[in-house]
C-alpha cells in the first residue's frame, strides 16, 4: 500500500508567519488606510428632514410699470386663510434629507390644514381623446399634499445658493368625493405638456447656506413683466382595478402659485 507523502501534502501542517511576514502585511494595511484617508472627501448628506414654515399667497398685488395701476391678482393654488403651514405631529412641513420639499396635510386624519384649489381655467382640447377637461369640481377648500422632487432633477434645496433658480417637478395629491387626484408638474415624464416650477434661495444664514425659498411657475406670463406666471398643469385621477391603480387623464389646466419657504 502506498505510504500518503505528509511533506507534499494539501494537509501538511502551514508554517508559522515569520516576523518578516508581518511586517509586509502591517505595511500594506497602512498603505491601504493612507489611500482611503486620502481620497477627496465628499460634501456631507443631511441625515434627518428639516422641519420649515410654509406660506401658501393667495394673491398678488401687481403694479404695472408703465401705467402705474395696481391690481390684486388671485392665485389658483391658495391657501385655506389660516395663517402659514408649520411641522406639526399632523401636519408635515419639511424639506427631506434628500433636499426635496414636502406639505403633507392630506395624510393623517387629524390634520387640521387645508388648501384651496381652483380649475377655472380649463385649457381647451386637452381632455381624454382631445374633449373637454373635467374637474371634480370648479373651486374647492380641502386637504391635500405637495411634493417637490428636486432630486429627480439633479437639485437639492439645501444646495442652491443665495438669489439662484433650479428647476424642480411639483406633483399636488387630494382627495374629493370619495376619489383620488393628482397635479403633476413635471414635463420630463409623463406630462411633456406641464410646466416645472422654479425655486429660488431669497436668503441665507451666517454660514451662507440658504434657508429661505419661493416656489413659483415657470410658464407662460400673466403680467407684462413676467414677475407672475402660470402653469399648465395636469389633473389625473386615481383608478384601481383589480388591484391595479391608473391614473386616468381629466384634462389640462393653468394655474398660479407663489409659495414661501423659511428654516425655521
Amino acid at each position: 500500500m502506498k505510504q500518503r507523502n505528509l511533506a507534499t501534502s494539501s494537509f501538511a501542517t502551514k508554517q508559522p508567519a515569520t516576523p518578516n511576514h508581518h511586517r509586509i502585511l502591517a505595511a500594506a494595511t497602512f498603505a491601504v488606510l493612507l489611500a482611503l484617508f486620502c481620497l477627496p472627501v465628499a460634501k456631507a448628506q443631511r441625515i434627518s428632514d428639516v422641519s420649515v414654515t410654509s406660506t401658501i399667497k393667495d394673491f398678488v398685488d401687481y403694479t404695472d410699470p408703465n401705467l402705474g395701476t395696481t391690481q390684486r391678482i388671485p392665485m389658483q393654488i391658495e391657501s385655506d386663510g389660516l395663517g402659514p403651514y408649520r411641522n406639526t405631529k399632523y401636519v408635515q412641513s419639511i424639506i427631506q434629507s434628500g433636499g426635496d420639499w414636502e406639505l403633507d396635510a392630506l395624510s393623517s386624519r387629524y390634520s387640521d390644514k387645508k388648501v384651496y384649489l381652483d380649475f377655472s381655467q380649463p385649457i381647451t382640447g386637452s381632455g381624454s381623446n382631445g374633449g373637454i377637461p373635467v374637474a371634480p369640481f370648479t373651486s374647492a377648500v380641502l386637504k391635500a399634499r405637495f411634493i417637490s422632487k428636486c432630486h429627480d432633477y439633479g437639485n437639492s434645496m439645501f444646495t442652491i445658493l443665495g438669489g439662484q433658480t433650479v428647476p424642480c417637478p411639483l406633483v399636488v395629491t387630494f382627495d374629493y368625493a370619495g376619489n383620488s387626484y393628482r397635479l403633476p408638474m413635471n414635463p420630463l415624464t409623463n406630462y411633456p405638456e406641464t410646466d416645472y416650477v422654479n425655486i429660488t434661495c431669497t436668503g441665507v444664514d451666517a454660514n451662507s447656506q440658504c434657508n429661505q425659498w419661493k416656489i413659483e411657475p415657470s410658464g407662460a406670463c400673466v403680467t407684462s413683466d413676467c414677475t407672475v406666471r402660470k402653469n399648465v398643469v395636469r389633473l389625473g385621477k386615481l383608478v384601481t382595478v383589480k388591484g391595479q391603480t391608473t391614473e386616468e387623464n381629466q384634462g389640462d389646466f393653468y394655474m398660479s402659485f407663489s409659495i414661501s419657504i423659511t428654516n425655521p
